[in-house]
């Protein structure tokens, strides 16, 4: 549900790339286990995520203009169907979620 209401914000590319590096060794060393990759397969694994990843940030950096505007107006049109009562706390909500969103970047 929340992945509905947050893209990547504040994108922080060190620590976006520190936790894609974290993420692309527990993947190996799951394949490793696995499948049983040699260590020329690891290294030739390891080559084609970094390459895939300069892509992915590539498009992301490309989209994420579009994105922060999606999900601007889902927001600015949730707040609007809810009750003037029940608005503080809509933007609380989101409030917090940005928090943990930016916690869990870095």
């Amino acid at each position: 549900f929340s992945g509905l209401f947050f893209e990547r914000h504040h994108w922080a590319p060190t620590s976006a790339a520190m936790s894609t590096a974290a993420e692309h060794e527990a993947a190996i060393a799951e394949l490793k286990e696995v499948v049983g990759l040699d260590d020329e397969q690891v290294e030739q694994v390891h080559a084609i995520l970094a390459e895939r990843q300069q892509i992915v940030q590539h498009m992301w950096e490309q989209l994420r203009p579009e994105v922060q505007s999606a999900m601007r107006r889902v927001h600015t049109e949730i707040a609007e169907l809810l009750r003037p009562d029940q608005r503080p706390a809509f933007h609380d909500w989101l409030t917090q979620r940005r928090e943990l969103s930016q916690d869990h970047q870095h």
